[in-house]
This record gives structure tokens, C-alpha cells and sequence, in this order.
């Protein structure tokens, strides 16, 4: 990855970042997709192992959505017709 002098994004993905994550784990996963961004020191280690905390933070606080129930035709339809 040669410099060019211009910024740009690199997505990191961690499709399997779980709350009960290990932020180390993911880091060494990070390591190893991404080295060319490890290797030059681009990036700073704790700098990252601290934004994986504050993601596994977040996915721990979102609360799982609970199922819409839906009645089925026939109940709607027999309810409807002894009101």
C-alpha cells in the first residue's frame, strides 16, 4: 500500500462480534485480515482494542426485538363476525 498522500476508508468487518466478545481475540483477527495497516504502523493497537470495546458496549446495550405476533386469517375473520 504505497502512500499517496490522500485520505481514504478501509472497512475492517467483524461479522461476528457478539457482546460476549473477546476484544484481544478480535484484534489479533484484525491483525491478521488487515497487516499492511498493523505492520506500518498506521494504526495504533490500543487505539483499536479500545474502539472494540466501545462496539461490543454497544451491541450488549441494543435489546433484542420481540417478534410481531400476527393473527392468522381465519382468527381475524370468526372475530369479525361475532362483534
Amino acid at each position: 500500500m504505497p502512500s499517496t498522500g490522500k485520505l481514504y476508508h478501509h472497512k475492517m468487518k467483524l461479522r461476528h462480534l457478539t457482546a460476549d466478545s473477546d476484544p484481544d481475540e478480535l484484534l489479533s483477527y484484525l491483525e491478521k485480515r488487515h497487516p499492511l495497516y498493523f505492520h506500518q504502523r498506521k494504526l495504533s493497537k490500543p487505539q483499536i482494542k479500545n474502539l472494540i470495546k466501545k462496539i461490543i458496549y454497544r451491541v450488549s446495550q441494543t435489546k433484542p426485538k420481540k417478534p410481531v405476533e400476527v393473527a392468522s386469517p381465519s382468527q381475524t375473520a370468526n372475530s369479525d363476525i361475532f362483534t
